[in-house]
């Protein structure tokens, strides 16, 4: 039965301004602040709570207060009117529930970014201990930008003994997702990869693994495994349906050990994997299939959602995902094809001018200038450690070396730091610029590093030793920016005196790129080793043929002022950053 619509009404220092929504446990309202004009989502509880169940309410509810990631709605607050409890929460755009009608299958591209970031949110919950235990659509919200929002964590558990659930005393959860344990009052952290892996079955095939009452759902999930998906849709692949049935099991020891490696396997799998070639070619082969690209230059994606220039692109190896770093002293990761937001990470106290990643793609390091370090796992967004380094030593860039095992630190007391990448602590400090040293390189060998410096050089140095090897001496201005040729053999470097130049491995300068108007402030390689790309204050991106310097092609940024550039893995793409606080993604051709 419907309840009463609360529209209009004022609960505490809020104004109800329309329902959106309502369910077992009570009515969802969107409402305002009636003092800063803030809006905030209300939900209404209809179960009426004892002193006991409201303590052990109060303590759930503090437990999911301080949780903070960007894939879980935040709890602002928790009052009553009367005798009825009310929870303040984030504002989400709706929920999963209305992008995936039920009954209508979905391809695993489709719902794959959404088990990726729910699956982040819960793993972030799980390694605090905190399970949701009710793990459904409609408890997926939207964010802003699209982004997945957990909800209403733990409010299963504390409200599933109220008499209107009587039917169901001591459960928790909504039978169609729940694991076989929540039936037997046994819940548990694998009982959300349960959940989660319902959701990807019922999306991927149209129709739930059990259906009927909810005590006829109990008895098959503790009794019986799951139909194969085929069974239902016979196009899936075979390595996805084992996948999601491993997640399936009826006992949480035989799934996967973490929620995180449940997401993780699906993403694998739905990688598009290359043909074997044919052992004998036929008589006839058909004609070469010629896949069109779009023209160069074309802008293939816009991330939004920094509020303050851009610092720092790289673009993850598998060509999907890229990071960024802001001044408004957050790091964001993207989808680069759509330009959808995938995680933030925002414990900052500053701006941050620093990002690097791990070898193995697991782990991001940022940095703010009071010489702070921040490691990030990028799985989760959990942060991992923080380094202090010296204050008095502003740190402006970060470069993770080939093997994994240290960070090289561009400084502005005119020196480079190596820290050890497991322990934090440093390991060597080279002197040998006589200005600010903002940007470093590794070879890819990991043999070399190279750095930039407002001393007008690019020098490279012996790893190993931390001996001075070459110092290249031409531009007549700061340089921002070093990076190595793939092979190692050349470097190019980007100059506030407009201009990018080429370095051979004795320092003679053997190119050098004119076009630019304004001060250049990235450079980098294409990965195939034919091309730079450079960005420039003066509103551009330009493309250039690294063995002859010619122009080869020139994009117009939105806005006046470019920061970063980067290329993606297989030098199609170009992401650049700027002022305008954006990422734009074009076709390198």
């Amino acid at each position: 039965m419907a309840q009463q619509n609360r529209s209009g009404e004022q609960l505490g220092d809020y104004r109800l301004l329309r329902k959106l929504g309502e369910g077992a446990f009570g009515e969802v309202y969107e409402a305002e602040q009636v003092y800063l004009g803030t809006k905030a989502a209300i939900k209404l509880l209809q179960a009426q709570l004892d002193q006991r169940e409201l303590q052990a309410f109060l303590a759930e509810a503090r437990k999911i207060a301080v949780l903070e990631h960007p894939h879980i709605a935040r709890v602002l607050g928790f009052s009553f009117q009367g005798e009825m409890p009310y929870l303040v929460m984030q504002l989400a755009q709706g929920s999963l529930k209305d992008r995936f009608p039920a009954g209508q299958c979905q391809p695993i591209e489709r719902i794959l970014p959404v088990i990726q970031q729910a699956a982040e949110g819960l793993q972030y919950a799980h390694d605090q201990r905190i399970v949701h235990l009710d793990i459904k659509p409609a408890n997926l919200l939207l964010g802003v930008q699209g982004q997945v929002l957990l909800a209403d964590f733990g409010l299963s558990l504390v409200l599933s003994t109220k008499k209107t659930h009587q039917t169901m005393q001591g459960f928790a959860g909504t039978p169609y997702y729940a694991a076989p344990e929540q039936f037997e009052n046994k819940p548990g952290l694998a009982s959300d990869q349960y959940a989660l892996a319902i959701m990807a079955y019922h999306w991927l095939t149209g129709v739930f693994p059990f259906d009927g009452e909810w005590f006829v759902i109990g008895h098959q999930k503790l009794s019986q495994e799951p139909p194969p998906l085929r069974a239902k849709l016979a196009t899936i692949s075979p390595a996805i349906e084992q996948t999601v049935l491993r997640a399936l099991a009826r006992s949480p020891k035989d799934r996967f050990p973490t929620i995180r490696d449940f997401a993780a396997s699906l993403l694998q799998l739905s990688q598009p994997q290359q043909a074997p070639a044919p052992v004998k070619p036929p008589l006839r082969p058909p004609p070469a299939v010629v896949r069109s690209r779009p023209p160069l230059g074309t802008v293939l994606a816009t991330c939004r959602g920094h509020s303050e220039r851009l610092s720092r692109l790289l673009w993850f190896s598998d060509g999907v995902s890229l990071a960024s770093a802001s001044a408004d002293k957050t790091v964001r990761l993207w989808n680069a094809s759509s330009g959808q937001p995938l995680g933030l990470y925002r414990s900052h106290p500053d701006g941050v001018n620093a990002l690097t990643c791990a070898p193995d793609g697991m782990r991001l390091a940022s940095a703010v200038k009071n010489g702070t370090i921040y490691l990030w796992d990028v799985a989760n967004g959990t942060l991992l450690h923080i380094w202090q380094g010296d204050k008095n030593a502003a740190l402006l860039d970060l470069a993770w070396s080939p093997d994994g095992s240290c960070l090289a630190c561009a400084h502005a007391d005119h020196r480079i730091r190596l820290w050890d990448a497991a322990t934090g602590n440093v390991l060597a400090t080279w002197a040998g610029h006589t200005g600010i040293v903002r940007h470093v390189a590794w070879s890819a060998d990991g043999i070399y590093l190279a750095s930039a410096s407002n001393d007008k050089t690019v020098r490279v140095w012996e790893a190993s030793s931390g001996k001075a090897l070459v110092s290249c001496q031409g531009h007549t201005s700061w340089v921002c920016s070093v990076a190595w040729s793939p092979d190692n053999t050349r470097l190019a470097s980007a100059s506030w005196d407009n201009t990018v130049r080429v370095w051979n491995a004795s320092g003679s300068c053997v190119l050098t790129c004119q076009g630019h108007t304004e001060p250049v402030e990235d450079v980098t390689w294409s990965p195939d080793g034919t091309r730079l790309a450079s960005t420039s204050s003066d509103g551009t991106v330009r493309l250039w043929d690294a063995s002859s310097g010619k122009l080869l092609s020139l994009f117009q940024r939105q806005s006046a002022y470019g920061n970063a550039v980067a290329w993606s893995p297989d030098s199609s793409r170009i992401a650049s950053g700027g002022a305008d606080h954006t990422i734009q993604v074009w076709s390198a051709g």
